[in-house]
């Protein structure tokens, strides 16, 4: 039996087959990915009432790095997004949010080597990657 995950693991674990099929060629599985992600900004803009949030940053972030693998000779990123989605779901490692959590607005610290290898290489957590002490 699967422990009992969070709403936000239930729309990666929902994506996953959508982008596979839309991947494998199926249009309406990139199609509902679109709009799956799109779904889960305005959620988390409604929950957290701001577009700054960091649950809202990660998706956007999400949505724009699936929007530039639609693009012509540009699918190999929508391979490596399948990989992140399904590390996120298995490991609970999310790429797209360490990533995210680099951007300037989003540490206090300045953008280092360091930083970037420890926030990339720093073992899985539960919740938010903002709330690891490296980054504070």
């Amino acid at each position: 039996m699967l422990p009992k995950q969070d709403l936000m693991w239930w729309y990666w674990l929902a994506t996953i087959p959508f982008l596979t099929v839309g991947i494998l060629g199926e249009q309406n599985g990139l199609i509902i990915v679109a709009a799956l992600t799109s779904f889960q900004i305005l959620h988390f803009f409604l929950r957290e009432k701001s577009m700054s949030a960091f649950p809202v940053q990660v998706r956007i972030a999400y949505l724009c790095w699936f929007s530039i693998g639609l693009l012509p000779y540009m699918q190999w990123m929508l391979w490596i997004q399948l990989a992140g989605t399904s590390l996120s779901v298995l490991i609970n490692y999310c790429a797209m949010a360490r990533l995210t959590s680099l951007a300037p607005w989003n540490h206090h610290q300045p953008l280092s080597g360091r930083l970037i290898l420890t926030t990339i290489f720093s073992r899985p957590i539960k919740g938010s990657i903002l709330q690891t002490t490296h980054l504070a």
